[in-house]
């Protein structure tokens, strides 16, 4: 097939990625690549390379792969249950920040002849190209366009996806399977009558969610020592399902110890209630 022009629509990894391997393959053809955004913007946090996908990239363009592997760096993981920890088998894993990956792939199109056009939003229906590639993202306006041609099917899946991004580089991730043995801490206490009767699997997951933010917010030089923000924090988890009669009752004797009887009196009707 002769081709003697392409564009492509999309400046992220797959867009830059297919413009310089077309280049490669159609050298005497004319490649764009249209992105809306600017070349040192993004979203999204970092991109793990496995070894299948190491292997396959050199396949594809060497000089790419090993500009990217240079860019990159070891990422191991492991998972600990119950005080054990196991290293995860995923070979040579090799971890790399999404705006790095992008620049990198920018300079190896650039190399490789494919003019790279940032700032505006491109019509597909105003480009004129023997071939048009479009790498625009799951939100794809040119599928949305052509869905009847495309006879464009989308699923939503069902599984559980969960993304962990840090604004600075870590060698290695630690998995916990905090939830159940948190659901369990809170269920015990549920059990003794220390914690309201919640629902112990949401209340983990509220308390889980509160922490996990800690990486995007956290300072030393404004919140102080970790050790303080972690006491402060662990009080407001454990004060979120706390039972309120064990909270400080305010007001003199007599009406302290009303307040206190009408909490037992609430809380032993809702245990009844769930025990039938």
């Amino acid at each position: 097939m002769q081709l003697a022009s392409i564009a492509v629509l999309g400046g992220g990894p797959g867009g830059l990625y297919a413009a310089r391997l077309l280049k490669l393959g159609y050298p005497d053809a004319q490649v764009d690549l249209y992105e809306q955004g600017v070349p040192d913007k993004t979203f999204g946090f970092g991109v793990g390379l496995a070894t299948r996908t190491q292997r396959n990239l050199h396949d594809a363009d060497s000089a790419s792969f090993r500009a990217i592997a240079g860019a990159a760096y070891p990422h191991d993981m492991s998972m600990q249950v119950d005080g054990r920890v196991a290293q995860l088998p995923h070979g040579n894993l090799l971890a790399i920040a999404r705006t790095t990956l992008l620049g990198v792939l920018q300079a190896s199109a650039e190399q490789a002849c494919v003019r790279l056009h940032f700032g505006a939003r491109s019509d597909v229906r105003a480009i004129d190209a023997d071939l048009i590639v479009a790498a625009d993202g799951a939100g794809s306006g040119t599928r949305e366009m052509f869905a009847d041609e495309f006879q464009r099917e989308i699923e939503t899946g069902a599984g559980l996806y969960l993304w962990c991004g840090t604004e600075f580089a870590l060698p290695s991730a630690l998995f916990t399977p905090v939830p159940s043995q948190l659901i369990r801490a809170i269920q015990d206490g549920i059990d003794a009558g220390v914690f309201r009767p919640v629902d112990p699997r949401l209340a983990a997951l509220g308390i889980i969610g509160m922490i996990n933010w800690i990486a995007w917010w956290y300072r030393p030089d404004h919140y102080g020592t970790g050790e303080s923000v972690a006491g402060i924090l662990a009080d407001m988890a454990v004060d979120s399902v706390l039972h309120e009669r064990h909270a400080p009752l305010s007001g003199d004797g007599a009406t302290a110890a009303i307040a206190a009887l009408r909490l037992n009196l609430d809380y032993l009707e809702q245990h009844v209630k769930g025990s039938r």
